[in-house]
Order: C-alpha cells, then sequence, then structure tokens
C-alpha cells in the first residue's frame, strides 16, 4: 500500500484512548481479563468479569496490567481504523505513532501518571520536541489531568479531544444505578447489565465519568468525593500551552434526555478555545455515535485533517 509523504509539524502522535478501549490482563499469569471474547461468549452472566472488581475503598480485588490499544475483535473496530488510517499518512509505530494503554477501571488522576512516559518518549522521537495527541472519551480526562499535574510547559503540540465528557457523562450514573451493556454486543449477544453494575460499584474510573454536580445517593460516597476533587483540580486553562480542537457528536438522545453522541451530551464535550477549533458531527444524521468518532472514516477524516 503506497503511504503519503505528510507527516505533521511535530511528527509524532499519541492516541489516548477511552473507557475499555485497553485491554487486561491478570497480572498472576497475564490472562486477558477484558475483553477476552472467548469468556464473554460463554461466561453465564458474564461472570468472568468478577476478577476486575474492586473493594469499597477503591482498591483492585486482582491484580490487574493494562496490555495494548484495542484495535478491532470480531470485525468490531476499536481503534484499529485510526491506526491504519495515520500509518497511511506517514506515521510508524515503530518512530512516530504511540498509542498509550492504561487501566481504565483506576482513577483519571493515576491513569495520567501512567501515560506520561508514553508522551515523553514520543516528544522525544519528534524534531520539534513536541508530539500531537488524540484522546478519546475518557482519554481526553487523562490528558487533562495529565497537563494539570504538569510541571513546566508540557510538551504537546495539538490536544485533539474526541468526544471527551469534560463535564462527565450521564451513562456513568445509569452504569451505576441500572447496570448497561455498554454497548458491546458480539454475535448478538451483548454484556450483562446487571454483571456491569456490580463491578462498577467501586470502581473509580466510573466515578472520574459522573457529571461534576448533581446529588448522588446509594453510591460510593468516598468514590464520589475523589471524583469531585479531581474535576475541581482541572483547569481549561492547562490547554493553554497546546492548540487546543474539539470534535463531538450532536442531535443523539443520551441517557439524561440531551443530544449529543448517544453517550456524551454535545454542551460536555467541548474545551476548544473559538469556533474555528471545533467540529459538530451530527451524530443522528450520520449515525456516527460516541465509538464511531474515532472508527467511522468520515470522523476520522476530520482527526487526520487536524494533523495536516
Amino acid at each position: 500500500m503506497k503511504r503519503s509523504c505528510f507527516a505533521s509539524a511535530a511528527f509524532a502522535v499519541v492516541i489516548i484512548p477511552g473507557i475499555m478501549g485497553t485491554s487486561l490482563d491478570r497480572a498472576s499469569d497475564g490472562k486477558e481479563l477484558w475483553p477476552d471474547i472467548g469468556e464473554m461468549l460463554v461466561s453465564p452472566g458474564d461472570r468472568y468479569l468478577d476478577a476486575l472488581s474492586f473493594s469499597t475503598s477503591g482498591v483492585p480485588e486482582t491484580a490487574v496490567v493494562p496490555g495494548g490499544v484495542i484495535r478491532e475483535e470480531l470485525d468490531i473496530p476499536f481503534y484499529g481504523n485510526l491506526v491504519a488510517s495515520l500509518w497511511n499518512l506517514g506515521y510508524d509505530e515503530s518512530s512516530t505513532l504511540f498509542l498509550a494503554p492504561y487501566d481504565w477501571r483506576q482513577s483519571v488522576a493515576s491513569s495520567a501518571a501512567a501515560i506520561a512516559g508514553v508522551i515523553s518518549r514520543a516528544a522525544a522521537a519528534s524534531p520539534s520536541g513536541k508530539t500531537d495527541v488524540i484522546a478519546h472519551s475518557m482519554g481526553g480526562l487523562v490528558l487533562e489531568a495529565y497537563l494539570a499535574a504538569a510541571t513546566g510547559t508540557p510538551p504537546i503540540g495539538k490536544a485533539i479531544m474526541v468526544g471527551v465528557p469534560r463535564f462527565g457523562a450521564p451513562e456513568a450514573l445509569k452504569i451505576l444505578n441500572q447496570g448497561d451493556d455498554l454497548g458491546i454486543g458480539f454475535l448478538g449477544i451483548g454484556l450483562n447489565a446487571g454483571e456491569i453494575k456490580q463491578i462498577a460499584q467501586n470502581m473509580p474510573g466510573i466515578y472520574d465519568l459522573l457529571p461534576a454536580t448533581g446529588s448522588y445517593s446509594g453510591i460510593n460516597q468516598k468514590l464520589l468525593a475523589d471524583a469531585r476533587a479531581l474535576h475541581a483540580s482541572l483547569d481549561a486553562e492547562a490547554f493553554n500551552s497546546a492548540e487546543t480542537w474539539s470534535i463531538a457528536g450532536g442531535r443523539a438522545p443520551t441517557f439524561d434526555g440531551a443530544t449529543g453522541d448517544g453517550t456524551v451530551p454535545f454542551a460536555n464535550a467541548f474545551i476548544a478555545p473559538d469556533a474555528t477549533h471545533a467540529y459538530l458531527i451530527d451524530s443522528a444524521a450520520t449515525g456516527i455515535d460516541h465509538a464511531g468518532l474515532v472508527s467511522d472514516p468520515r470522523a476520522i477524516a476530520v482527526i487526520t485533517g487536524i494533523l495536516q
């Protein structure tokens, strides 16, 4: 396949995936716990996911390590189409394209610390000393936490925020109160909503996705307080050192009755400094949902256009 000779001014890019976008392995033997398609298809009630649970204090009950950024499972694209498109532009995983997996169950703050090394390596590999970053969904909060905690000027060129729930995603509250299949379905079999509700109850990452305002009962109040402290520490001014772009879906209904990409309300997803740095994708008209913002060719064209 012929590759483009194009390279951005930074000529290095990092992809920070969203929640569920990194595979998770059991630390003791390397067995994949997520997504583990084989278990998903045969495990009654998806009880195999119990291994991803946390104690009430927010500590993992099983030692887990992040594997890699998920590209494709059973012909369902996660980040594979985006990676392939960047490869076609001239980015190479051996030198200029970096993926930043992290344990999305953990707090956003801890995930920010986990991806810092990837950003440093990407910046060091770039002639400009900076790297562009494509951050999807929870990955945008991770990037924002990284910027907020950074000392000096972070080595970020363009920060492309794609479907990022800056002010929370009501879907997180649905998961905690009702459960959800998370939009994952293979061979007509979706995840068990009750199991997802159970394992999410003490999962710090889910709490960090809750809308920052609102009164919530019946959930882990310690983790709720930690999440609110996180959001209070995040400051849009942290992006002043980067050229920030926002891509958000709109007009598709979300859990709270607002419209957005089907998961994140449109109003919660913008951090662009002005209208010239903001893109609205009509999710209702195009069918491009929250996951499609990084897998649909039309949405990817917007991302690569920003890089160029």
